[in-house]
C-alpha cells in the first residue's frame, strides 16, 4: 500500500500535505506565546500596561507548557496588581500566577512581596488581609540584605497592612523602618500618614503629609492631588478649616475630574 501511494500522483500530495500540516502546527503553537511575549515587553516599555497584560494572557492561554511560563507569570501578576484596582477578580489571577511560582520557587522574596501585597487587596475591604502578613515578613526576612530601598518598600507594604487591620503601633514600627531606610521617599511620608491619620492622631498626620510635600519632586498630579485632599480632610476633622479649604482648593486644581 505504501508504495501504491508513493507512485500515485495524488498520493504525493496527500503526503505533502501531511509533512507540512505536522511541520507548520507545532511551529505555529511554538511561535504564538513568543511572539505575545515580544509583544507584552514591548507595550511594557511603552507604559501600555493593560496591552501588555492582555498580551501576556494571549502567550499563556496558546500553550504554556512549551515555554517555561514563570517569567510571564510573574510579569503577568505583577501588572494585574497595578492596572486593576482592589477587590478586582482578576487579583485572583495574580494570586494563582504566584502561588504557581512559589510551588517551585519558595525561597523567592520578590515572590512572597507581591503575593502579600496582592492578598492586600484581594476582595474589596481587604478581606483576605490576614493571610498576607506572613508572606509580607517572609519576604523581609529573605530581603534582609538587599538594597535599602527595596527593604523600605517591604516594610512600606507590612506597615499599611498592619494599618489596615488595626495594629496602629506595629504599622507605626514598620513605617518608621521604612523611612531610615529610604527618607527622601515622599510615597513612604504619605503611608506614614495615612496610617497616622487612620489612628486619630491627626497632628502627627498633618505633619507627615507636609514632608511627603517637602519629598514631592516629581510627584504625579494626580498622586498629589491625593495627598492634599487627605491633608485637607485631617485639617478639617482638627478644626482648621481655612487650611483644609485651601487643600481642597489644591486637590481640585490638580485633578478637578476627581472631585
Amino acid at each position: 500500500r505504501l508504495q501504491r501511494v508513493a507512485s500515485d500522483p495524488d498520493g504525493h500530495w496527500l503526503l505533502a500535505a501531511c509533512v507540512l500540516l505536522f511541520a507548520f502546527v507545532p511551529l505555529q503553537l511554538v511561535a504564538a506565546p513568543w511572539f505575545y511575549i515580544k509583544m507584552g515587553t514591548f507595550h511594557e516599555s511603552e507604559g501600555n500596561r493593560f496591552l501588555a497584560v492582555e498580551a501576556y494572557d494571549h502567550a499563556l492561554a496558546v500553550w504554556p507548557r512549551l515555554f517555561d511560563a514563570a517569567d510571564v507569570l510573574f510579569q503577568r501578576a505583577v501588572l494585574l496588581m497595578s492596572t486593576e484596582k482592589a477587590g478586582s477578580p482578576r487579583h485572583a489571577d495574580a494570586e494563582a500566577d504566584l502561588l504557581a511560582l512559589l510551588a517551585t520557587r519558595p525561597e523567592d522574596a520578590n515572590l512572597h512581596f507581591n503575593l502579600g501585597v496582592v492578598l492586600s487587596e484581594l476582595v474589596d475591604g481587604g478581606a483576605r488581609a490576614a493571610e498576607a502578613e506572613p508572606h509580607l515578613r517572609t519576604a523581609l526576612a529573605l530581603a534582609e540584605g538587599g538594597e535599602p530601598q527595596d527593604r523600605a518598600r517591604r516594610h512600606e507594604a507590612l506597615g499599611k497592612l498592619l494599618s489596615g487591620l488595626g495594629r496602629h503601633e506595629e504599622a507605626g514600627l514598620e513605617l518608621n523602618r521604612a523611612l531610615e531606610l529610604d527618607s527622601s521617599s515622599a510615597s513612604l511620608y504619605t503611608s506614614l500618614a495615612n496610617a497616622l491619620y487612620t489612628k486619630g492622631d491627626l497632628k502627627g498626620a498633618i505633619a507627615a503629609y507636609g514632608s511627603a510635600f517637602d519629598q514631592s519632586d516629581g510627584m504625579a498630579e494626580a498622586e498629589a492631588s491625593s495627598v492634599y485632599n487627605n491633608l485637607a480632610a485631617a485639617f478639617q476633622e482638627h478644626g482648621e478649616l481655612q487650611q483644609a479649604r485651601r487643600m481642597y482648593e489644591k486637590a481640585i486644581e490638580l485633578s478637578p475630574s476627581d472631585h
